[in-house]
């Protein structure tokens, strides 16, 4: 799944919470690409969000919590505020074998439940690579291991509208780092183009 150029979240659990007695099914992003989020048709910054996934988050009135959701194998990149949040929520999320970078403000944010965060990388981030409150299952990143540096991180362009069939205009887009980074095998996204 693709989400880009939304000028909110690009892809929001925010309100997928759960009650007393009554729970909605966690969600489960696999291999998704979430970049360019909060912005305009123009370029210049929405009055929405701007974050690639928000794992969490409620109204007041709807339930006890939110979270527990799963990102896997996902991309998030040039997101005007935080590529991944958990959004204040109350139940740990998972982000594993997933890649974060060139957000405006935070690669990766967190709150007090001990998420699970396993084999990610972030880098290039304005504000912050990482946030996190509670770091008890966070292991195996590039943050832990080395500085993830462009020598060691190829991008292609991602500038230029979507093609009209609704996939990515991203023929050249490629991260690829060394496995050596992370201790995790080596981990390539690319979009070949129509």
């Amino acid at each position: 799944c693709r989400s880009w150029r939304n000028s909110d979240d690009g892809f929001d659990a925010f309100n997928n919470s759960f009650d007393a007695g009554v729970t909605t099914v966690p969600v489960t992003f696999e291999s998704c690409w979430s970049w360019e989020n909060g912005y305009l048709a123009n370029g210049t910054a929405s009055n929405g969000d701007g974050n690639g996934f928000k794992l969490g988050g409620q109204r007041p009135a709807l339930g006890n919590g939110s979270g527990g959701n799963t990102i896997t194998d996902c991309l998030a990149w040039g997101n005007r505020e935080i590529g991944i949040t958990d959004n204040s929520c109350t139940l740990p999320n998972t982000i594993q074998d997933t890649t974060v970078y060139d957000s405006d403000r935070i690669n990766i944010e967190g709150g007090s439940p001990a998420h699970v965060i396993r084999r990610c990388i972030a880098f290039q981030a304005v504000e912050s690579n990482l946030s996190i409150a509670n770091v008890t299952n966070v292991s195996g990143n590039s943050w832990q291991r080395a500085t993830v540096t462009s020598a060691e991180a190829s991008t292609g362009s991602t500038t230029g509208a979507p093609p009209s069939n609704n996939t990515p205009g991203l023929a050249s887009e490629r991260v690829s780092l060394m496995s050596s980074c992370i201790g995790a095998r080596r981990r390539a996204l690319s979009h070949s183009g129509d």
